[in-house]
């Protein structure tokens, strides 16, 4: 975790003050902790804790966009460790991974995995990823469903008084409303 952090802030100066970044480092640290968390999982399989490590493994393999390592790693953790806590943040990475693959379809079977956990904090973004995804296979009627539910989320959420509600839930409305004018007009 420090290390990750130390990383986005060195690239975040490195952009400021348009200096190339030497990932080498970076990309050595995750090759380690990828060969440590193979060990583990290779030593102590029926372990709890073998959770968090097929969870980091997929992790490390998405940072370095070995994207097929990190989806192996992450279905071998939805599949087996459903009940963890970051089972919902590697559907989403999935789904990203899927999307980047231009695969829509896979996409939503991912993004409906979330859809299962309304008070996940990923839900909303499932959402309106779920948006695009049936809007990229064509379903426009689909597409606008899924951005009206994202838009009544954050009504809601608007109008509670015990949610972290902010200036940022009406921007995300905001940009869901200009989404939805874009499927209609499409």
């Amino acid at each position: 975790q420090k290390e990750t952090f130390q990383f986005r802030i060195a690239h975040g100066e490195s952009h400021r003050l348009k200096k190339p970044l030497d990932l080498a480092p970076w990309k050595k640290t995750l090759r380690a902790a990828i060969n440590t968390l193979t060990q583990v999982i290779e030593k102590f399989p029926a372990a709890p804790e073998v959770a968090d490590a097929w969870y980091s493994r997929g992790k490390a393999h998405n940072e370095l966009e070995e994207f097929s390592m990190a989806e192996r790693d992450f279905l071998h953790f939805v599949t087996h460790h459903a009940e963890h806590p970051n089972v919902d943040s590697a559907w989403m990475a999935l789904a990203e991974i899927a999307t980047s693959a231009n695969d829509p379809a896979r996409a939503a079977k991912c993004l409906h995995e979330v859809e299962k956990h309304p008070d996940s904090p990923h839900y909303p973004f499932a959402l309106h990823k779920l948006g695009w995804a049936y809007y990229n296979l064509s379903d426009v009627t689909r597409a606008v469903g899924y951005l009206e539910r994202h838009v009544r989320y954050y009504q809601n959420r608007m109008k509670d008084p015990n949610s972290s509600s902010g200036p940022s839930d009406g921007a995300l409305i905001e940009t869901t409303l200009f989404d939805i004018a874009l499927f209609y007009l499409d």
